[in-house]
């Protein structure tokens, strides 16, 4: 989420909010973490 927001942040002033949409993670045979996806939404501020 933070790489989100951070990466958003440098094209996009005035973010107000992110949440969460959907995450999706798989796992080795061994029950560590492989691979994660976090699919988010940004609200922002727009003036006019």
């Amino acid at each position: 989420m933070q790489k989100a927001v951070t990466k958003a942040s440098k094209s996009i002033k005035g973010d107000r909010s992110a949440w969460v949409q959907d995450m999706l993670a798989t796992a080795d045979t061994t029950g560590n973490l492989k691979t994660n996806r976090l699919t988010c939404t940004l609200t922002f501020e727009v003036k006019g």
